[in-house]
């Protein structure tokens, strides 16, 4: 039931209270995560938000990310209060990271009325190619009898 809710979900939105304190309370390249959640099938994503930036972000920016198990290709949009963009694959694609460095300026996507910001996640499109080892039939399998000669053929 759980895997079935997960393919049909394809909007996750995370609401962050006392907006106005996060730059303060974390530094340039510290993020706030998510937990892990699923979402269009896919196990195991986590939401990095990074209100003052991650490393090499522009001043005053905002950095937003998507965290992916290896062998995960989406197509997806992030949003950050307002601002709504595509999420691309981020530094390499081993790492599983899509979003953006410089999102948006933090000050654009704070809620001032209620103090928060609104994090989204829409899920166009995912895949993800699992990887499983081949195993070699146990010898207990390979030796036992034929069927006998009166079963039914298929």
């Amino acid at each position: 039931v759980n895997h079935v809710k997960s393919l049909m979900s394809r909007h996750v939105e995370w609401c962050i209270e006392r907006a106005s304190t996060l730059q303060k309370g974390f530094a340039q390249g510290d993020p706030i995560c998510s937990k892990p959640f699923n979402a269009a099938g896919i196990e195991g994503l986590q939401l990095l938000f990074y209100p003052s930036g991650y490393s090499g972000a522009k001043e005053g920016y905002c950095s937003f990310f998507l965290l992916c198990p290896p062998g995960t290709t989406l197509h997806c949009w992030l949003g950050a209060g307002k601002q709504r963009k595509d999420a691309r694959v981020a530094f390499n694609e081993t790492e599983g990271l899509f979003g953006r460095t410089n999102f948006c300026k933090f000050n654009e996507c704070v809620d001032a009325a209620s103090d928060t910001i609104s994090l989204t996640l829409d899920v166009e499109e995912a895949h993800a190619s699992l990887s499983e080892g081949l195993e070699h039939m146990p010898e207990a399998t390979k030796a036992l009898p034929p069927p006998p000669a009166d079963a039914p053929k298929a």
